[in-house]
């Protein structure tokens, strides 16, 4: 599970004598992202990443609850003096995409965080799928360096013109954070406020 981390990206940070919650890394402090916040449970290592990979390939939905349980719990503590997001945003897919794997895998998590919000802790979150839209069938990140990512990315995204102050964007995993990044720029320049991202698990390396 991931802990001592970046209250912006959630990697990890050094500082052992700093145990303070809203710590902030030295690459978000020089290149801040376009998000605000990181709120992720676990390393995307094994056993976590194949549970993931069994999730997104092979429609092992039985492991949503698993892998979810906790970050509902690490979302509550996150925001026990805050407000929370307006909104849940899942990252869209592709409609291509989406007809070959027949599911969103972020849309499924989404809607079983907004359910154990509610169940546990009585917060109505509404998930919208309407928010944002993926206008271009881009190539898997997984295959490119980190130049490549963000020109795969750019203009993959289309915003509604009409954004709550604060979105909850919601992913399986983050690994350079080039997909997030994007998005929320996007949903930043088009008038929201603030993008939280909510995420199973982290990369450290990729």
């Amino acid at each position: 599970m991931l802990s001592n981390g970046c209250k912006v990206c959630a990697m990890p940070i050094s500082d052992i004598h700093s145990q303070e919650s809203d710590r902030v890394c030295g690459e978000c402090l020089s290149h801040a992202p376009f998000y605000h916040q990181t709120i992720s449970s676990f390393h995307y290592e094994s056993p976590v990443s194949h549970l993931i990979g069994g999730i997104k390939f092979n429609s092992k939905f039985q492991f949503i609850p698993l892998l979810t349980q906790h970050l509902v719990e690490r979302i509550a503590t996150s925001y026990k003096d805050k407000n929370y997001p307006d909104v849940i945003l899942p990252v869209p897919l592709h409609k291509t995409k989406l007809k070959k794997r027949g599911f969103n895998q972020s849309q499924l998590i989404a809607n079983y965080l907004a359910i154990q919000l509610k169940e546990k802790y009585e917060l109505s979150i509404p998930v919208d799928i309407k928010l944002a839209k993926r206008v271009r069938n881009t190539l898997p990140q997984t295959t490119l360096d980190a130049k490549a990512r963000k020109k795969n990315l750019r203009n993959a995204f289309s915003i509604e013109s009409s954004l709550p102050k604060t979105i909850a964007l919601v992913d399986d995993v983050i690994t350079t954070g080039t997909t997030v990044n994007e998005l929320s720029k996007q949903l930043i320049k088009s008038g929201c406020q603030e993008v939280h991202i909510w995420t199973l698990a982290r990369a450290f390396s990729i």
